[in-house]
């Protein structure tokens, strides 16, 4: 890795740029860049964000717009590749605490924005189930049903026909 460069910023310190440096210097071999044939060099935008012992917490560094699609990300955001994660992990708690009809709201803030994530529809599924909504569980499987997804395919057939 070479020719890293951090802009100008009052907040941050020499030392806390030469620690952040070392630190992206020192995850060589982890970094996935596509593959493109005959290109000598690749730039990318991403943000990146780490929590550092101490007084500050929480440090966000920028390099580039936040809102550049991730690779694999389905052309996702990263702010809303967050929001989905966040979503789910409230919808799972909801969902451990029998609070169904609050959990199919997380998952459908996931669904909204990312239409292929099943986990979201098998626990939204299974949150209609404990709410006896069957035909909004069978609509959930039967769409995972159709995108080849054997779990849904059983479910489907089992409880809608």
């Amino acid at each position: 890795m070479f020719d890293i460069e951090i802009s100008k910023n009052e907040k941050v310190n020499n030392k806390l740029k030469t620690e952040f440096i070392e630190a992206l210097e020192s995850t060589v071999g982890d970094w996935k860049t596509p593959s493109i044939p005959s290109v000598s060099s690749y730039k990318t935008d991403f943000s990146v964000r780490f929590l550092q012992k101490g007084p500050m917490k929480n440090i966000i560094v920028n390099l580039g717009s936040t809102e550049a699609p991730c690779f694999d990300c389905g052309g996702l955001t990263l702010d809303e590749l967050d929001i989905i994660d966040s979503s789910f992990k409230k919808g799972n708690a909801l969902l451990s605490t029998e609070k169904f009809d609050k959990a199919i709201l997380q998952y459908n803030k996931c669904i909204k924005l990312d239409s292929t994530f099943f986990d979201a529809f098998y626990n939204r599924a299974y949150s209609y189930i404990q709410l006896n909504q069957l035909n909004n569980a069978c609509e959930d499987w039967k769409f995972l049903l159709q995108q080849g997804q054997k779990e849904g395919e059983r479910m489907f057939l089992e409880n809608c026909k």
